[in-house]
Formats: C-alpha cells, sequence, structure tokens
C-alpha cells in the first residue's frame, strides 16, 4: 500500500496532543474502572499485570462456547453464529475472521438462525451425569479456535475435540448433544476421514 506524500511510519494517530486527552478524559471513568479491575484481579489471583494485558491483547484466543449451545434447534454453525453475535456481542466480520469463513456465509448463517428464532442455550445440562464424565460442569466448554479449521464442519471439530480432550464415547457424545449415536458415530467417522485424507 502506498503512503501519501509526507507521511512516514510513525505518524501520529490524532491530529494533536489536545484530540489524545479529550479522548482520555471522555473514557476516564471505564479506565479508570478497567485498570482497577484489573489491579484487583493481579492482587487477588496473583497473576502479574503484564500477563492480564496480555491475554487482554489476544483476548480472541481465550474465547470459549457452553457445550450447552449445541443443544439448541439451530443448525451447528447457526447457533455459534448467533451466540457470538448476540451473546459476546461481536460482529459479523469478526465473526467471519474468528471462525475462517466468508462474510456472506456467517452473514447468511445469522439471517437463518436469527428467523428461526432465540437462542436457547442449555447450561444446566441436568440430565448429564458429570460424576460419570469426571469433568467439571463449570470446564465444560469448547474452545472457538477449534472451529477454525476449515477442513471439518462445527459439528465434526466439536465432536472430534470432546472425544479426544474429554474422552466421550458415542453413545456420551450423542446423549450430551441431544443427537443420535449413529449420527454421531458418522460425524466423528468422516472427519477421521477427511484427516487421513490430508
Amino acid at each position: 500500500m502506498a503512503k501519501r506524500k509526507g507521511m512516514t511510519e510513525k505518524t501520529p494517530v490524532f491530529a494533536n496532543e489536545s484530540s489524545v486527552l479529550q479522548l482520555v478524559n471522555s473514557e476516564s471513568d471505564s479506565i479508570t474502572e478497567s485498570l482497577a479491575l484489573i489491579e484487583e484481579i493481579s492482587k487477588k489471583h496473583g497473576v502479574d499485570i503484564g500477563h492480564i494485558t496480555e491475554i487482554l491483547e489476544h483476548k480472541d484466543k481465550y474465547i470459549v462456547l457452553p457445550v450447552g449451545l449445541f443443544r439448541s434447534k439451530l443448525g451447528p454453525l447457526e447457533a455459534v453464529v448467533g451466540y457470538m453475535k448476540e451473546v459476546l456481542d461481536l460482529n459479523l466480520s469478526q465473526i467471519a475472521r474468528l471462525l475462517n469463513r466468508d462474510e456472506t456465509t456467517i452473514w447468511t448463517t445469522y439471517q437463518n438462525s436469527w428467523k428461526k428464532g432465540k437462542i436457547i442455550v442449555d447450561l444446566e445440562l441436568k440430565d448429564v451425569d458429570f460424576g460419570a464424565l469426571k469433568i467439571k460442569k463449570e470446564n465444560f466448554v469448547v474452545p472457538l479456535s477449534v472451529f477454525a479449521n476449515r477442513e471439518l464442519s462445527i459439528l465434526e471439530a466439536l465432536c472430534v475435540y470432546l472425544r479426544e480432550n474429554h474422552g466421550l464415547n458415542y453413545t456420551m457424545l450423542g446423549k450430551l448433544l441431544e443427537r443420535n449415536e449413529r449420527t454421531i458415530w458418522t460425524v466423528v467417522s468422516r472427519a477421521k476421514k477427511k484427516w487421513t485424507e490430508r
């Protein structure tokens, strides 16, 4: 990309310092609150402020989705996109980037999910025996990064992740995702075949 005449790498974003001062003043409450919260977390949990800052700068890597999201009547991609838009308050271009998908696909998917109705996320998972699964309910989330691999569908990526990271068999996966056990077997087999054909 060509630079405009007279522009250098260090051209300031703001025209003058007073613009920066106005911005800081207008955001002072939220900045003060944010810094206070970061300091409180640092002290309470013994986490270095630099580490917290690094997490905030790369927060996309830490987005997780509740497994109960996939019990929705929506398709898996519709559920993910709807949740990211309505609950995480991300815009469609952010969602497309995070899911490694075309923005038009994300827009169409969101429109379809919106037409089908409200997203229902089963956070309770009352019918799931977490003792038998040997998983704490609060840790039962899926990193968003799992779905960025375009070679696998959302459901394939989810099933493979849950099998490999939580050791769930087809019966457990079927019950958890409220899908037929044979459907889960087919989904996992199809995902494995895609991996071996690479």
